[in-house]
């Protein structure tokens, strides 16, 4: 085996055995290493495959986000614009899980804290990877703007590619996105 493929090699089986949100696994935080990782959580190249093919096709806007910083900033925004709209579900539909974007492997982790109050879920975004059978919602940024936007619904983003779901329990985190994006819900919405 040539020298030269031996520390390739090695790197790559460091990179395999890496949790794949722990630390910087965001793209915000790194260049060129977020693509190897966007394979790594199930679900999520087939989200990027369907944004990118929706976009090309005109039914989802192109609002790519910038590295560092300044994107970390507008992903954050939407992800917790996204936990308001969620708190608008009936209390029977809520339920902790996770949500990845799939273009910038950003974890952000919904927690049901208090149903009686305005804010049912806490929400930290650039959270660590769940725990294996936790609930989440595979999807991208563009799909949670056009999602918050009301340009498109939980089931055309499901039937597009656009969100998938999965764990233990997913069957509760797409019931809560349906409850949150009902047409009622959609005159209450911020």
């Amino acid at each position: 085996m040539p020298s030269k493929v031996i520390p390739s090699l090695a790197a790559a089986l460091l990179f395999l055995a890496l949790p794949a949100a722990q630390g910087l696994a965001c793209t915000f935080h790194q260049t060129g290493v977020g693509s190897f990782f966007e394979a790594t959580y199930p679900g999520s190249l087939q989200v990027a495959a369907a944004t990118a093919r929706a976009r090309s096709e005109g039914r989802l806007a192109d609002s790519r986000l910038e590295r560092g910083l300044f994107g970390l900033a507008r992903a954050t925004g939407a992800m917790r614009d996204l936990g308001d709209r969620l708190d608008l579900a009936p209390e029977a539909a809520m339920t902790d899980f996770y949500v990845i974007l799939a273009g910038q492997q950003l974890w952000t982790d919904y927690r049901v804290t208090g149903i009686a109050g305005p804010k049912a879920f806490g929400v930290q975004v650039h959270a660590d990877a769940p725990r294996d059978g936790t609930p989440v919602a595979v999807t991208s940024y563009d799909t949670v703007v056009a999602l918050l936007a009301g340009t498109l619904g939980p089931e055309e983003a499901l039937e597009a590619g656009l969100l998938r779901f999965r764990g233990d329990e997913s069957g509760r985190v797409r019931a809560l996105f349906g409850e949150a994006f009902s047409v009622e819900r959609a005159a209450q919405a911020p």
